[in-house]
């Protein structure tokens, strides 16, 4: 009777087989890589940048102590003014001023005088330190 399968000689041994199988895997999953798509970020554009910007600062006693509900107030070229109350510990915030212009800060309050209550300065950019301290 002849044998059904096929003898070692005639065919691929399974160790070249799998030796083929693992280098034409390897050729394929190592040789191509892939590549990734990613969103263009858009580049910082004098149109994109900050048109508005947040002063803030505290207003202080001699003796380094925050002075609350003093009234803060700041005024463009204009005429245009908005204004700000300080917190418990002095702190204030005035937000949404316009950037690139000059403007006038000023503090007052009950109980406090102020030599160097008033301010002048241009905003370019969030400022962070406007203080003031009191006479008294």
């Amino acid at each position: 009777m002849k044998n059904k399968f096929p003898t070692a000689s005639s065919c691929v041994s399974a160790r070249s087989i799998f030796t083929m199988t693992v280098v034409l895997l390897a050729v394929v999953t190592f040789s191509f890589p892939t590549f990734r798509r990613f969103a263009a970020t858009p580049k910082a554009s004098a149109a994109v940048m900050a048109t508005v910007a947040t002063i803030s600062g505290r207003v202080v006693d001699v003796r380094g102590r925050g002075i609350g509900r003093a009234m803060m107030s700041i005024s463009d070229m204009t005429g245009h003014s908005m204004g700000a109350v300080t917190n418990p510990f002095g702190y204030y915030r005035l937000a949404n001023i316009t950037v690139g212009s000059a403007y006038v800060i000023r503090v007052s309050g009950k109980h406090f005088i102020y030599s160097q209550g008033t301010r002048a300065i241009e905003v370019m950019d969030d400022v962070s330190d406007i203080d003031f301290v009191s006479d008294n």
